[in-house]
């Protein structure tokens, strides 16, 4: 499934936040496993609120920006002979910078009104995946030059389809099958674009928390902490820095000294799908200047809550607003 919520991790995250549903806590082992007797549609809002921060400190100078995004996802789960069809569609995005509108992310305007569909067998095992080639097609043909240079390897097939499969394996194949009790541990090594496109490995584990009943669905709750390798995200950031550089006296060295993702997911475990959760981003990098003049600082912290309607939405439209801010492309998870 794509983390349409920014990475490069788009591409389901959730916990119970902001929001009371009528819960009870029980029973104590739950199965997780695709049980659709016929076909399930509902709709995800994402909420996604990101401060960058780029700092001088010598010179105690400092730039910030935030943006506010709010997204909608619909989902179709459908069992059919050969097994399950789980289809993705982002209907529409609305963002805003330093509280003026602006444009969606370019890999956003790519996904938007497209739909990608996860083919599995009866088991709920990944087979394949349709809808790839649209997304990257309407990319090289409707994206500024800058754009589409600024995605690089997001817009390739087999780089994308990998990062795909690979946020599959981690958020719902880890799932499958497994019977749960409060307090079960596990890992799971996935990969994550990096800031220059490229891919990189990540480690996430999870706990499984109290099973409980969600508006008269069996769900569980889950938390867990990824870390970003480091070694790659300094890697990725001096790529993606000194893409631009004129001469070899521009170029710096970043080396990111935070790199890490925590949240927590309130999983449907008849669907897989997240009925609610939170997840916060941060990441935090330096860079020394030459001739002792200090260093710069890069700080990004988003933190992100969904929540998962059953039902189809009338929300189809698609939202663009005029601006060509330049982004600092940090992570890119689908």
């Amino acid at each position: 499934m794509t983390s349409t919520r920014n990475l490069c991790w788009g591409i389901w995250l959730v916990c119970l936040c902001g929001f009371v549903l009528p819960v009870t806590a029980k029973p104590k082992d739950t199965r997780l496993q695709f049980n659709v007797k016929d076909s399930i549609v509902a709709v995800e809002t994402i909420t996604e609120s990101t401060v960058r921060s780029f700092a001088f400190p010598m010179r105690k100078m400092e730039n910030t920006e935030r943006l506010e995004s709010e997204k909608h996802v619909k989902y179709e789960v459908t069992r059919v002979p050969e097994g399950f069809t789980i289809s993705e569609t982002l209907l529409s995005v609305r963002v805003q910078k330093d509280g003026n509108a602006d444009d969606p992310e370019p890999f956003d305007q790519c996904l938007l009104n497209h739909t990608i569909t996860y083919h599995a067998d009866k088991n709920g095992k990944l087979q394949s995946i349709a809808g790839i080639e649209q997304v990257i097609a309407f990319g090289h043909s409707n994206l500024s030059a800058t754009d589409q240079k600024e995605l690089g390897n997001m817009l390739d097939l087999d780089t994308l389809t990998k990062s795909i499969r690979s946020t599959w394996d981690v958020e719902v194949d880890a799932l499958l099958g497994r019977l749960v009790t409060p307090g079960d541990t596990w890992t799971t090594r996935g990969l994550t674009f990096l800031p220059d496109s490229k891919l990189g490995p990540y480690t996430q584990s999870t706990k499984m928390g109290e099973g409980l009943r969600v508006e008269g669905r069996q769900a569980v709750t889950l938390t867990y902490q990824a870390e970003i390798d480091k070694k790659a995200m300094s890697r990725g950031l001096t790529a993606m820095f000194n893409a631009d550089a004129n001469d070899e006296g521009a170029q710096l060295s970043w080396t990111v000294r935070d790199a890490g993702i925590t949240g927590s997911r309130v999983v449907d475990a008849a669907t897989l799908l997240d009925i609610s959760g939170t997840e916060t981003f941060t990441t935090r990098a330096d860079a020394a200047l030459p001739k002792n003049a200090g260093k710069l600082v890069v700080t990004i912290r988003s933190t992100s809550t969904s929540t998962l309607q059953f039902g189809a939405s009338e929300d189809t439209g698609v939202w663009h607003a005029t601006g060509n801010s330049r982004r600092v492309a940090t992570r890119m998870r689908v």
